[in-house]
């Protein structure tokens, strides 16, 4: 959850411990290690609706290809 009301999507290749510090290392498919992680709007999941204060998220597998669902609870 951000401080501005949204629940950020965080790709897992982003937290990938194998991400190289050095270019000429990196393996295909694992991106270069960045020492921040980079935030795009496009991977908000909430859209326009803010939920601040977030006590809990909690995730669920939904049975279809490349989907979950989210539960988000707070003010």
């Amino acid at each position: 959850a951000l401080a501005n009301g949204g629940i950020l999507e965080l790709p897992w290749m982003l937290v990938d411990p194998r991400r190289p510090t050095n270019p000429d290392l990196r393996e295909e498919g694992v991106i270069p290690y960045l020492p921040e992680i980079p935030i795009h709007m496009d991977a908000i999941v909430n859209y326009n609706q803010s939920v601040f204060r977030v006590s809990g998220i909690h995730t669920s597998p939904s049975g279809l290809e490349s989907t979950c669902l989210v539960f988000s609870y707070g003010l």
